[in-house]
């Protein structure tokens, strides 16, 4: 009698070997990932860029400055140009990134330098920001592609220490944004820092990561290895993230740029609200078993989140509800962003993380920016429409079709979960109850051919399919050993080889079943 679990034995053996235990990485390094993340996340802040990059000297009109589409086109060619692996290659290497990260904050200060001491109208002066804005998107493609590459190598460890890691280090931005930008008396210092004080601690990370995923948290003792399922986000979910995400950009965008002319309106809002935001995903992340949890749980706080925002501000008259909206949008986008690259970096499986971090996140958010800040503002002050009326019924039909399309894709989930709970629910019974007859098996042939605990702990692993090398790193054994052991239980069984250690335990499992 053929036995279907047998014929599998090989593929679920694979997943076997690959599967981590619960480790997590080490404090160290978990500082190190939230300081250098707290810098990577300010390159996504509107506020500090302005304050850079402004061209209004130079022949903006008041309205829109036309640093705008020169950063983020940039960003997005270099970003589309970054698709092609060869590209990639070039920028995810070491050198490649601190090369990019110090002529960015280099160049970023020589145009500090210029703006107060050379006249606001000289060519040179624009042709450093032009140089200073291109610096500044290679860095921020670079650093993207090279922080998710350790996110994803950590979350091998621990995928949701990963997420809890981001939703730190987007705390920690908060306050280096509000004591370094916010409260200084020349805030534009300090977007100048930002690609420098973001590589510094992810060439420490890098540097110490293999140490990490080779060691990680080694027990004192014998281990036994446990299948564990791969924690993976749902793809179509991401990609219902990323949408909300452009909304959230282009409505924040309109509003900066048309309604509200100074970022610093609602300011301490804006952050309770992100606050209390990342504390909820943070909350959900540590209670949350599984990733395909988190990320819907996640979804539901942060559309929710849009939803009332997008609606407050399109149906307010006072300025305290346009504020409360406006703050709500934009912790909203900023929870998006963290989340975004959460799940892109810990738990998409096997996708190619760089073609996925740029698709999910760069481009859009590269060209989200680029339409709400630049393009939307444009066309609608050159075709004459009022400007607060026109935004704030934009704002409402967005948020009607969030809300509808939100309702349609929690229905759908939930109901594809429930099925999906009932079959693993089913297939874990049966593989459990396989699972027991075959360590039952085991126990009667060990207790027939005489073999020790240590030889029937060996052969539990051989029927498995561990290699000897594996099983040596399992046990803490050396290869020898191993190898002794399991010569001495196919001697005493009167084996000669794997398979047919396989073939007896199945036979015996047939009986039993």
């Amino acid at each position: 009698m053929v036995n279907l679990e047998s014929t599998s034995r090989d593929a679920q053996a694979d997943l076997q070997v690959r599967s981590l235990e619960a480790t997590c990485f080490s404090l160290r390094t978990f500082i190190s990932v939230a300081v250098g993340m707290a810098f990577f996340w300010q390159f996504f802040r509107h506020a500090n860029l302005a304050n850079l990059f402004d061209l209004s000297a130079v022949g903006a009109v008041p309205e829109i400055e036309m640093w705008v589409p020169v950063y983020y086109g940039a960003l997005l060619l270099i970003a589309v140009a970054a698709l092609f692996p060869a590209v990639v290659r070039r920028l995810e290497t070491k050198s490649a990134v601190t090369l990019v990260s110090v002529l960015a904050s280099a160049s970023s200060g020589l145009l500090l330098v210029l703006k107060v001491f050379v006249d606001r109208d000289s060519d040179l002066l624009y042709v450093v920001s032009l140089l200073a804005a291109i610096a500044f998107a290679v860095s921020f493609v670079a650093l993207t592609l090279s922080w998710a590459s350790c996110c994803k190598n950590l979350a091998g460890l621990d995928a949701k220490g990963v997420v809890y890691c981001l939703c730190v280090s987007s705390l920690v931005s908060l306050v280096v944004s509000f004591g370094l930008f916010s409260l200084s008396p020349i805030p534009e210092v300090f977007p100048a820092i930002v690609p420098l004080a973001s590589a510094v601690p992810l060439l420490y990370v890098r540097s110490s990561i293999a140490g990490e995923l080779q060691n990680g948290s080694r027990p004192v003792g014998p281990r036994r290895e446990l299948p564990s399922r791969r924690m993976a986000a749902p793809r179509g979910l991401v990609v219902v993230l990323v949408i909300l995400l452009v909304i959230a950009v282009c409505v924040k965008g309109l509003y900066d740029t048309l309604v509200v002319n100074s970022f610093e309106t609602g300011l301490y809002l804006k952050h309770f609200i992100t606050i209390v935001e990342l504390a909820g995903i943070m909350a959900i992340c540590l209670l949350s078993v599984r990733m395909e949890r988190v990320a819907f749980l996640g979804w539901f706080v942060l559309a929710g989140g849009l939803v009332s925002g997008l609606v407050m501000i399109s149906l307010s008259d006072s300025d305290l509800f346009l504020q409360v909206g406006l703050g709500t949008i934009t912790a909203a986008r900023t929870c998006f962003e963290v989340f975004v690259f959460s799940l892109v970096a810990a738990a998409m499986g096997k996708s190619p993380l760089s073609r996925t971090m740029l698709l999910l996140l760069v481009i859009p958010e590269a060209a989200s920016c680029l339409f709400g800040y630049f393009a939307i503002p444009t066309a609608l002050l050159a075709a004459g429409f009022t400007v607060l009326p026109t935004v704030g019924f934009i704002s409402l039909g967005l948020g009607v079709a969030v809300a509808v399309c939100s309702f349609f894709v929690a229905s759908f989930l939930a109901l594809k979960g429930i099925d999906a709970t009932a079959d693993v629910s089913k297939r874990d019974s049966v593989i459990g109850a396989t699972e027991a007859r075959s360590e039952a098996r085991l126990d009667c042939i060990a207790s027939e051919y005489g073999l020790t605990p240590r030889e029937r702990e060996i052969a539990e692993y051989v029927f498995r399919g561990y290699s000897a090398k594996r099983i040596a790193e399992l046990q803490y054994l050396s290869l020898n050993t191993v190898q002794s052991h399991t010569k001495n239980l196919y001697r005493k069984i009167g084996i000669h080889s794997r398979q047919d250690l396989i073939d007896l335990v199945d036979e015996g499992v047939d009986e039993i079943a």
